[in-house]
Order: C-alpha cells, then sequence, then structure tokens
C-alpha cells in the first residue's frame, strides 16, 4: 500500500473537506433554494401573464427592482431602462401622495396597509402619457419591503366615459331645446332627467330633480294622479294622453296637455316612462270664452235663447218626474225704444245691462233669467210651488223695474 506524501495529504484533505460541504450544502440548503427560484419562476410567468402594467419597487426609493412584459410594451422602454428609474420618474404628480402616505404608515406600524389607489397619468418612451389607475400595495420578500404597483391603462375607460358625457350633454340640450316641460324617470317612477321648462314650473334645479319622485316635488294629490298614470302606462304599454290643471311653484293655476309613453329596452321590456306637458292655458281660456260667448248674451251676460232652451228642457223633464210646477216668465221693457232712439245704443245697453242686474238681485239662485235679444227677457221658475207664488214672484219683479235708473247722469223710468 502506497503512503501519501505530505504534500498531497493536506490536499486531499481540503478536497475531501469541500466533497463533503458540497454535499451537505445540497442536501439541506439546495432544495429550498430549487423551491424559492421555482417560486420566482412562477411569479415571473404571473406577472407577464397580467395585461395591466407591473411594477416590483423598492421601499423607500421607489425605484424598480422589476417590472413584467405588459409594462415594458405599454410604456415602449426596454426593460434595462425602467430598472434605471423610479416610479416617480414615470408617473404623474396625483400619484405622489397616495404612494408616499403608503410607505410612511408600512414603515411607521411595521405591517402592510390595505392598499393606495390613485388615478395618474405614465409617460411613455416617445414622449407621450396614458392615463392610468394605479394601484399599490406593501410586501415583503426575504424581509425586505417592496410595494408592488399595477397600473391599469384607462384610456378606453375614459374614452367610454367621455362618449357618455358627450352623449348625456346632447340629450340635455334635446331636452332644454323643447319649449315644453319633458322628463324622463325609470320604472320605479324616478326622476332621470328633466328639462330647464320643468324646473321653471316645479320651482326646482333641474339637476337637484333626478332621484326624486313626484311626491317630493308635487302636491300630494297631484303627485298621486301623475303616479297612476304612469303606472298605467307602464302596465298597458300605450301612450297615454290626459289634459290636466297645475298650479306651479308660485302658485299660478294653468292647463296642460300631458302625453306619457313607456320606455323600453332591446328585449320589450318596460323600463320607464318619458312626459311632455304642453301648457295650453290660453286653448282651454278660448274653449270657454267661446263656449260661454255660445251660450251668453255678450252685453248683459246672462243665458241666451240656446241656454235657456236647455235649461228648460232639464227642467221640464225633472218636473214630470217629481210633479213639481214650472213657470216661465216672458217680459220686455215698455218705452225702451223710445229711450234708445233719443239718447242712443250706448244709453240703452247700459239701461239693459242694470235692468239685468236688477233681475238677477230679485230672482232666487236656482232661477234662471236670459236675453232673448233687444229688449225681451225670460225668466224660468223651477219648484214654484202653487200659481201665487209665481204670481208673487212676478209682482216683484215689476215692482222692482219701476224705480227709475240712473244712467249717465239721467233718471230713466220704464215699467
Amino acid at each position: 500500500m502506497r503512503r501519501r506524501s505530505s504534500k498531497e495529504a493536506p490536499e486531499a484533505l481540503r478536497e475531501k473537506i469541500i466533497g463533503l460541504g458540497e454535499r451537505s450544502f445540497r442536501k439541506s440548503y439546495y432544495p429550498q433554494l430549487q423551491e424559492q427560484l421555482a417560486n420566482l419562476q412562477r411569479f415571473r410567468a404571473l406577472l407577464d401573464q397580467s395585461s395591466d402594467a407591473i411594477f416590483l419597487l423598492q421601499v423607500p426609493s421607489g425605484r424598480m427592482a422589476d417590472v413584467n412584459e405588459s409594462a415594458c410594451r405599454q410604456l415602449l422602454f426596454p426593460r434595462e431602462k425602467l430598472l434605471s428609474l423610479s416610479l416617480g420618474d414615470i408617473a404623474g404628480p396625483e400619484a405622489d401622495g397616495p404612494v408616499a402616505e403608503l410607505f410612511r404608515q408600512g414603515r411607521a406600524a411595521g405591517t402592510q396597509p390595505d392598499r393606495a389607489v390613485a388615478e395618474t397619468v405614465l409617460l411613455k418612451g416617445n414622449g407621450e402619457t396614458i392615463p392610468v389607475e394605479i394601484t399599490i400595495r406593501l410586501v415583503s420578500f426575504g424581509g425586505s419591503l417592496y410595494a408592488v404597483a399595477a397600473a391599469r391603462d384607462m384610456t378606453e375607460r375614459r374614452r367610454a366615459e367621455e362618449l357618455i358625457k358627450e352623449t348625456a350633454r346632447r340629450q340635455k340640450a334635446i331636452l332644454d331645446s323643447i319649449p315644453d316641460m319633458a322628463w324622463l324617470k325609470d320604472r320605479e317612477e324616478r326622476y332621470i332627467a328633466v328639462n330647464e321648462a320643468y324646473g321653471r314650473i316645479s320651482g326646482w334645479q333641474p339637476a337637484a330633480v333626478p332621484g326624486h319622485t313626484d311626491l317630493e316635488i308635487w302636491p300630494p294629490a297631484m303627485a298621486r294622479k301623475s303616479m297612476a298614470d304612469d303606472q298605467e302606462v307602464m302596465w298597458s304599454g300605450q301612450r297615454l294622453t290626459i289634459e290636466e290643471s297645475l298650479t306651479d311653484h308660485l302658485g299660478n293655476f294653468g292647463w296642460y296637455e300631458t302625453i306619457k309613453t313607456p320606455i323600453s329596452n332591446e328585449k320589450g321590456e318596460v323600463v320607464g316612462t318619458t312626459g311632455i306637458a304642453r301648457d295650453i292655458t290660453r286653448r282651454k281660456q278660448m274653449e270657454e270664452t267661446i263656449s260661454y260667448q255660445a251660450h251668453h248674451d255678450l252685453l248683459t251676460g246672462l243665458p241666451n235663447r240656446m241656454l235657456f232652451l236647455d235649461h228648460l228642457g232639464l227642467e221640464l223633464s225633472q218636473a214630470r218626474r217629481s210633479g213639481s210646477i214650472l213657470a216661465v216668465l216672458f217680459l220686455d221693457l215698455d218705452r225702451f225704444k223710445n229711450i234708445n232712439d233719443a239718447l242712443g245704443h250706448s244709453v240703452g245697453d247700459l239701461l239693459l245691462q242694470q235692468v239685468a242686474g236688477r233681475l238677477a238681485a230679485t230672482l232666487r239662485d236656482t232661477d234662471t233669467i236670459a236675453r232673448l235679444g233687444g229688449d225681451d227677457f225670460t225668466i224660468l221658475l223651477p219648484r214654484a210651488g202653487n200659481i201665487r207664488e209665481v204670481t208673487r214672484i212676478a209682482e216683484k219683479i215689476q215692482s222692482s223695474l219701476k224705480e227709475p235708473f240712473l244712467v249717465n247722469g239721467q233718471q230713466l223710468h220704464i215699467t
């Protein structure tokens, strides 16, 4: 057996010791390193699969320890360039406050606050910027504190928001261009939008109306009627046209023609109503005037022949059913033609008006006085009682007309 030289013995011993150390290292630490390396690879794969730009930041400097592929692609920076920067180098000032506060709280408390969120912009390699929503969380790796920042590109979201705002502006412009009251309601009868005309009449600022119901804006009786009409429109799925009275917030009374229409979605489901209310007060007043003129004498304001005959027909039917007495009196004015010819038609007209006033003051509220034309009048006495009662009323009328009339400073006598 060959003996080892003194020179070879230390080298062999060293190699033996090193071999024992490597085997011990591989046995005790190498599996841990392999597991950590596998975890790191999985973490890297997870980062690179994300569509968001993700940055691993050192705390508290904010310098980038790692970035994913999306960050490089979206920001048009190579990885090496990003790793030489901090978040503050590429993020807008909106992110500074939340990030600094997160870092401060994390260090002071020794724990991980929930997160920091900010809407800001990130600088791209070509000098342009992109709007992002950045979410930052504190994490601990190997005893060191880091921050993971995920930045989501908000370009499409901002574009969609702007489109919604533009659509809303157009809808408001269309609503406000309508001179009539106009509104939109949802299925729960809450207002979605109203125009300026609605605000003028209701007394509410148009921007304050959405979210409220009729019960919070109009008097109770009117609000309940309006909501019942809405329910009918949504239940039937049909347009409803109604004429209704309304008193605005200043107490002014008016008539409105309201058209309510159901709103349906793509599936045909009713999801609300729309309404337009047009002021028809003048039209109603004209209709009332026309109706009044058709049934009344314009000079005296008394019913004319047409209205008198209508009343006569109704009272005749009532008298037949009840067996009561109905009396009709006819009178004309003696010497009226002489006064009219001598003093003029204006004096004659004033005299007729005073005669009408005396007749109205003499009779009951249930009696009807009508001017048939000229100086001819008829009087309808329903439920007269008996002939003596009719005679008494006739004599009372004659007595009232014997008193002189004062017209333009002149005393006039008629019978």
